[in-house]
């Protein structure tokens, strides 16, 4: 019987993983691309192409990978949604296929001058400076 936490499980697990979330470059680049690397297990190779092509599923020609699911956040963008970049320049070096680079030196960065007020359920950006700390 297999240990839930064994290796054989972990990579069983990101294999039959289909969900599309802002998580998944840093998920499997980190994992199953380090695993490709180190070990040249063709596989792994394979299920981290598979999230490269789940990544772009979320991308969104206005440039930036959509960071929630709901539909009323289908505009959102997060800085997680940042750290998915290495994923895309990494499959495009694997495939030679130049649209997972192109997605990513699309995306939008907002302005050095920009802050983000996040509430519970919201988040707007400014471009303004923001509000000065408390004491």
């Amino acid at each position: 019987m297999m240990k839930e936490d064994s290796p054989s499980c972990q990579k069983e697990a990101f294999r039959v993983f289909r969900h599309l979330n802002h998580d998944v470059g840093f998920m499997y680049l980190l994992s199953c691309g380090a695993d490709c690397k180190l070990t040249g297990d063709d596989q792994a190779r394979i299920d981290t192409l598979h999230a490269a092509s789940l990544l772009m599923g979320r991308f969104n020609p206005a440039g930036f990978i959509r960071a929630w699911n709901h539909p009323s956040q289908a505009g959102f963008a997060i800085i997680d949604c940042m750290m998915n970049l290495s994923l895309l320049f990494w499959a495009s070096r694997q495939t030679g296929d130049p649209r997972f680079a192109n997605a990513a030196v699309s995306m939008r960065i907002p302005p050095c001058g920009s802050f983000c007020a996040r509430t519970a359920r919201s988040a707007t950006l400014s471009n303004s400076t923001p509000p000065p700390e408390s004491a």
